[in-house]
């Protein structure tokens, strides 16, 4: 059992959801894999269906109508924000899931961290999908970075 309970809420039995790191990590790849197919199978598969375009429509030096109206669908902005926001979630996951794991395999609790980087993690890319608008962007970073420094305030308290 470890020295640091990070961020830990004094009254475990008013909690809704507990979640170890282990399986906050999980939340997180999950939702990164999510949001990873999303881009696949709705923003450029959606766009690719709209034109159909041959494979000569693909090279860089394609000047064709149909490669024209590809950039067009890849220019607009549900395709930027979906973009944006995928590549977003994808820059944190990394670094999170490693965090947990780490601490999931050296017995630490952090449930507050994890509850808020699970959440963070599903909403930042869905609120931004759902309403098309940055605005969203707020609803899902807040608890990232609280959930971060939540992971910040776990290590320091595992190895000093």
């Amino acid at each position: 059992v470890s020295r640091a309970s990070a961020c830990s809420v004094p009254f475990r039995s008013a909690m809704i959801l507990d979640l170890t790191c282990g399986q906050a990590a999980t939340v997180i790849f999950a939702q990164c894999l999510a949001a990873k197919l999303y881009m696949t199978l709705v923003a450029r598969f959606g766009v690719f269906s709209k034109v159909l375009p041959m494979p000569e429509d693909f090279t860089f030096a394609a000047n064709t109508e149909k490669a024209k109206k590809v950039q067009t669908e890849f220019e607009k902005n549900s395709f930027i924000y979906t973009h944006r926001a995928q590549l977003n979630d994808a820059e944190y996951a990394g670094p999170n899931i490693a965090v947990l794991l780490f601490l999931e395999s050296q017995k630490v609790a952090a449930p507050l961290a994890c509850k808020l980087l699970a959440f963070g993690a599903v909403v930042y890319f869905w609120a931004q999908i759902l309403t098309q608008h940055r605005l969203a962007q707020p609803i899902g970073a807040l608890p990232r970075y609280a959930g971060m420094g939540c992971l910040v305030f776990a290590l320091y308290g595992h190895f000093f």
